[in-house]
């Protein structure tokens, strides 16, 4: 895969609420990459993919399918 079809699918991932674990070879994401990027989706869209369950159904209540709350 080129760099250039790398940086697109992980675009894609982000809009879909599915990053990659990964951000490189030997490198994985923090918590707290997990949780900004979450909280910067909710700010952004109103929703965000969920770092407890994964699923796209976490909003600033909570998570629509797991329960689980960002504060």
């Amino acid at each position: 895969m080129t760099a250039a079809a790398s940086q697109r699918r992980r675009r894609h991932q982000r809009r879909r609420g599915r990053e990659p674990a990964s951000t490189g070879p030997g490198r994985s994401r923090s918590l707290e990459d997990v949780v900004v990027g979450a909280l910067g989706d909710l700010r952004s869209t109103g929703v965000a993919g969920c770092p407890v369950c994964g699923g796209r159904s976490l909003q600033a209540d909570g998570c629509v399918a797991c329960g689980s709350a960002l504060s």
